[in-house]
């Protein structure tokens, strides 16, 4: 991956941040999931170029912030999503603070170490 291309697909993530931490506010499924499955394409190009699998889409912090929101426009909750949520929601405003996307990760790691088995 370039220099150029990595600045652009940082830059897509960074606004993908934004929009899942403002999606919260949303009140209209459609447009959520319109934001959601442009996210996912960059998520999904990310992977790729990253070798990761669907296991790490699915767990990404944009990923989890719009899936959280989809679920609570839908009527779902469940207290157990509360940890998860506010785990993406950290991550999410990490890289909008300009932390990189191997920053994520490392945080991501972190996280789950110290999370209890």
């Amino acid at each position: 991956m370039t220099n150029e291309e990595r600045t652009k697909l940082n830059e897509r993530m960074k606004r993908h941040c934004r929009d899942a931490i403002q999606v919260q506010d949303a009140c209209n499924l459609s447009g959520v999931t319109h934001s959601m499955i442009e996210a996912m394409e960059s998520v999904c190009d990310m992977a790729h170029r990253l070798g990761e699998g669907t296991a790490w889409k699915n767990r990404h912090p944009v990923m989890v912030l719009f899936a959280a929101k989809v679920a609570h426009l839908a009527g779902l909750s469940d207290s157990s999503l509360c940890d998860t949520y506010e785990r993406a929601h950290r991550l999410c405003e990490a890289y909008t603070r300009g932390e990189s996307a191997p920053e994520i990760g490392r945080l991501v790691a972190e996280e789950e170490q110290a999370q209890p088995v």
